[in-house]
């Protein structure tokens, strides 16, 4: 017997969690499963076991408040009964980072299981990506329609690129807590392969991610960029050489919707968040509810405030250009209707009103602070222990996430947030290490 979880538990506990990198590329069912069965075993363990100092911490209370909060709102929701099936199922995201806090404090050793698992899920999806845009066929000999942004495993879903940016970061904080021989030289090859994914994937978002990471990481460990940059230079010149338009979608259309008038991100972009800005408006405090936007974007109010946007920034337009026609970015968007604002804050805003959004800030400001100061303890005070390092990473990966402004997809989906929480029980893990 461990001192907190039966030995048979713990195994298969540890084996869920080492395949779990695996299982999100599968879709949300199994990593949903595995997150289910762990919160209710570990939620059943603690009340059997009387183990309640497991959960006595300010970060247990502070998700536990968010959790009533989110409860709370649902009653007072557009819809009830759409709000609450998001916000009663979301303890068992807060238990199940505890959860893998708890496992890895029990079993350290899976952490390098965990890193290997993190390393073939990239490795396969590196493979696959290559023969879907060489040869046209995945690895299992499917057809693979030409396309200048990949998928592999992820099918129609355009998110290779959001999985990779969300991992990488975790994938080396692990690595530092680990004896992998040789961690330096496999960690190189990781990041190069998930440049190629999230280039290959032509998500900016995730393109965007990946640089800031690129900056933070050779920041730390400068004497690695030569290899990095010139591999990179041969590969994508390659790419590049094999399909002119690989690139056209992070680059061209970038600069694109940079040249588009009165807009701050893209055109549509900006229409979604104005909506989700007026649907604030209207409820402050207390938000919509959750996935409200998605339901009331499409409400004659909104509708009406957007097409007279739209009338005025092609006025607008005209005046300023002569143009006798409207510019195609302002023909194309008669809506700023979508499932969700594309942007967490926004969405915290639209949804879940300024209590809500104070929430999820005060989250955000925390994790940025802690950033900052582990990245002073590596740089200024030049504290090079292991746990200084891995948190570091996986502070950057959670902050970069939870990015203001940043375009993103609805924080309460149900592959992001398993996706995006995953980390937390690793810095959780690390933070009971340091203190004990």
């Amino acid at each position: 017997m461990k001192k907190y979880i039966n030995v048979n538990i713990l195994k298969i506990s540890s084996y869920a969690i080492i395949l779990y990198p695996i299982f999100l590329i599968t879709g949300p069912f199994l990593p949903d499963l595995i997150c289910s069965v762990a919160a209710i075993y570990f939620l059943y363990f603690v009340f059997k076991n009387n183990k309640f100092k497991l959960l006595d911490n300010y970060f247990f209370y502070f998700f536990l408040a968010i959790y009533i909060y989110l409860n709370l709102n649902s009653l007072n929701s557009f819809d009830p009964s759409i709000s609450f099936k998001t916000s009663i199922v979301y303890i068992r995201i807060i238990l199940f980072i505890f959860f893998i806090s708890i496992v890895i404090k029990e079993n350290f050793s899976i952490l390098k299981y965990i890193y290997f698992s993190l390393f073939l899920a990239l490795f396969f999806l590196f493979i696959d990506t290559l023969f879907g845009f060489f040869l046209h066929i995945n690895i299992f000999g499917n057809a693979v329609a030409a396309n200048s942004r990949m998928t592999s495993f992820f099918g129609e879903e355009q998110i290779m690129g959001s999985y990779t940016a969300r991992i990488l970061p975790l994938m080396i904080g692990i690595s530092y807590l680990t004896n992998v021989k040789n961690s330096f030289s496999l960690n190189l090859v990781i990041i190069f392969i998930s440049s190629i994914l999230i280039i290959l994937s032509g998500e900016r978002v995730a393109f965007f991610y990946l640089v800031m990471f690129l900056l933070f990481y050779f920041f730390l460990n400068y004497k690695h960029f030569p290899i990095y940059i010139i591999s990179m230079i041969v590969f994508l010149s390659v790419i590049i050489s094999f399909n002119p338009k690989t690139v056209d979608r992070i680059v061209l259309h970038t600069i694109d919707q940079a040249k588009e008038k009165s807009s701050f991100l893209s055109y549509r972009h900006t229409l979604h968040l104005k909506i989700a800005y007026e649907m604030f408006l209207d409820k402050k405090f207390l938000g919509h509810g959750l996935k409200s936007f998605r339901h009331l974007c499409s409400s004659e109010k909104y509708k009406s405030s957007v097409a007279k946007k739209i009338k005025k920034d092609s006025d607008n337009i005209k005046k300023e250009n002569k143009f006798s026609k409207n510019p195609s970015y302002l023909n194309s968007y008669n809506s700023g209707c979508n499932t969700h604002p594309h942007n967490i804050y926004f969405e915290f805003l639209a949804e879940i009103g300024l209590i809500g959004f104070a929430f999820f800030f005060i989250l955000f400001i925390y994790i940025t602070c802690q950033l900052i100061i582990n990245f002073y303890k590596l740089v200024i005070r030049k504290n090079n222990h292991k746990y200084i390092y891995a948190k570091a990473f996986i502070l950057f990966g959670i902050f970069s996430s939870m990015m203001p402004m940043v375009p993103s997809g609805s924080y309460f989906n149900n592959w992001l947030l398993l996706t995006s929480y995953f980390p937390l029980g690793f810095y959780f893990f690390i933070l009971n290490e340091a203190n004990d």
